[in-house]
C-alpha cells in the first residue's frame, strides 16, 4: 500500500498527509496540492497572498478549468481538507470515481500539467511598493472557492505536489518541471500510454490538414471538411489502460 510520509512531502501540514493516506487507502485517488504560495508575487495580477491569508471553513473544489455554464461537469475532486502550512495554503482533494476525472489526471500525468488556479474573494488587502518589485497588492484576508488545473500558473509555486495512488506515489519535481513516479512500472505503462496518444493525434492533425488543403483546393467542400474533424478531448483511452497507468485505481 502506497504512503506519503513527511520525507517525501516535508512541507505539506502532517494532517493533510494523513488524509491523503486513507484516501489511498480506502482505494481512491488522493490530490495534494499548493494552489496558494505564500508571499510569491504573481506576475500577471501584482499581487501576492500573506501568511495565514485565507478563512476558509470548506476546502476549495478542483475542477478541470474555469468555466462559467459546466462548472458542474468540470468539477473532478472534492476538497476533503485544507491547512494553513509554513509556505502556504495546502489542499487534499479525492478524485471523483468517473471516466471523466480520472482521465482528466491521466491527461496532466501524461502532459506534465500541474499548475493550479486559484478562484478567491478577497475581504482585506492593501497595497505596498517598491524599487524590485513595483507595486503589489498584499492579499491579507480571502476565502478560496475553487481551484483549477492549469498548465502556466498564476503563480509559479501553485502545484499539485503529489498524487497518492492505492499502488503509486506522484510527486512534483521542480528539476522536471512535472509530476513523476519512482515505481518504474506505472511510469512505462504512463509513457507509452502517452506515446500511442501523441502519435494518434498527429495522425488525425494530418489528416485534418489533408481534408482542409482538399477544400481550399476544390477538391471538396470546406463545410464537410471541417465537420469530419473528431478529435477527441483527451484521446479516451479504454478505462482498464487509464486505470493501470494511474497505479491499480478502479473504478466503480
Amino acid at each position: 500500500m502506497t504512503r506519503l510520509t513527511v520525507a517525501e512531502a516535508p512541507t505539506v501540514h502532517p494532517r493533510l498527509l494523513d488524509v491523503a493516506n486513507g484516501i489511498a487507502a480506502t482505494g481512491g485517488i488522493a490530490i495534494v496540492g499548493r494552489p496558494a504560495p505564500w508571499g510569491e508575487r504573481s506576475p500577471t495580477h501584482l499581487e501576492r497572498f500573506t501568511p495565514h491569508a485565507f478563512l476558509n471553513r470548506l476546502p476549495p473544489l478542483l475542477l478541470a478549468e474555469h468555466t462559467g455554464p459546466a462548472r458542474a461537469a468540470d468539477l473532478i475532486a472534492d476538497g476533503i481538507a485544507s491547512e494553513s502550512s509554513r509556505h502556504g495554503f495546502d489542499a487534499v482533494w479525492s478524485l471523483h470515481d468517473t471516466f471523466t476525472a480520472v482521465d482528466h489526471l491521466f491527461g496532466y500525468l501524461a502532459d506534465g500539467i500541474s499548475g493550479l488556479s486559484v478562484e478567491t474573494r478577497v475581504s482585506g488587502s492593501r497595497f505596498t511598493s517598491s524599487l524590485a518589485t513595483g507595486p503589489v497588492r498584499e492579499v491579507d484576508t480571502a476565502t478560496m472557492f475553487a481551484v483549477a488545473v492549469v498548465d502556466d500558473p498564476s503563480y509559479p509555486s501553485a502545484r499539485i505536489l503529489h498524487v497518492v495512488t492505492p499502488d503509486a506515489l506522484w510527486s512534483y519535481s521542480p528539476e522536471a518541471g512535472r509530476l513523476g513516479t519512482t515505481d518504474n512500472a506505472v511510469g512505462a505503462a504512463l509513457d507509452a500510454r502517452m506515446r500511442a496518444r501523441n502519435a494518434d493525434r498527429a495522425r488525425e492533425t494530418a489528416a485534418f490538414s489533408d481534408r482542409i488543403a482538399d477544400a481550399l483546393a476544390g477538391r471538396t467542400d470546406a463545410a464537410s471538411a471541417i465537420r469530419s474533424d473528431r478529435r477527441p478531448n483527451h484521446d479516451h483511452a479504454p478505462v482498464e489502460t487509464v486505470a493501470t497507468a494511474l497505479g491499480g485505481f478502479t473504478l466503480r
